[in-house]
């Protein structure tokens, strides 16, 4: 039995396979929080979260703050946990080798047709992405999508940075997998018809 041989990545791949995980780590927090403020607004009613907080006694405040640094430091230390493992499901989506067959490789005529077809799925995935911010952001507020950012509240702002934080790290890794393996992809169906001839 073959032992399978273990994929070696760069330096930069590695690094950018951090950077995605970080950042999935930075919006999870950052969604974490806007929804625990969303919820606390909801429940206060028109009173501000500040002048509620000022309100308390000063015991209460110093357990609010602990609480939230514990809760913090918790979800810091999950995070950290699972680095090793997240940092290589990350490198294994993205950075994934395929084999391509040699007459395929050096076709200029192929890299053309691949490259265009992959821009014209990332246009289409980025406008879709878009007309589903403003829908969102139009139910949120119930004004135009253009005014909506002046209108939003804090926390609603800060749910939103989480939303999109996650949405551009999962485009981001899927980009880079859909350029690398959508080439792939591309080859292959050309490859299936020129056998077909």
């Amino acid at each position: 039995m073959e032992e399978q041989k273990k994929p070696t990545y760069s330096k930069n791949q590695v690094n950018v396979a951090i950077g995605f995980y970080v950042l999935f780590v930075v919006a999870f927090i950052v969604l974490l929080v806007g929804i625990i403020w969303m919820i606390v607004d909801w429940a206060l009613g028109d009173i501000k979260i500040y002048a509620w907080f000022l309100t308390l006694h000063l015991g209460l405040q110093i357990m609010i703050i602990g609480g939230l640094f514990a809760g913090l430091f918790f979800i810091i230390v999950f995070f950290f946990g699972f680095f090793k493992k997240g940092r290589k499901r990350i490198l294994q989506y993205t950075f994934k080798a395929k084999d391509v067959d040699e007459s395929y490789k050096n076709r200029t005529d192929i890299k053309v047709i691949a490259f265009g077809f992959l821009i014209s799925i990332i246009i289409v995935i980025v406008g879709v992405v878009i007309f589903i911010l403003m829908i969102v952001l139009t139910l949120f507020t119930q004004t135009d999508p253009s005014q909506t950012l002046s209108t939003l509240s804090s926390s609603t702002l800060c749910l939103l940075i989480g939303i999109t934080l996650f949405i551009l790290d999962g485009l981001s890794i899927f980009f880079i997998n859909f350029l690398k393996n959508g080439y792939y992809f591309v080859l292959k169906m050309i490859g299936g018809l020129e056998r077909e001839d």
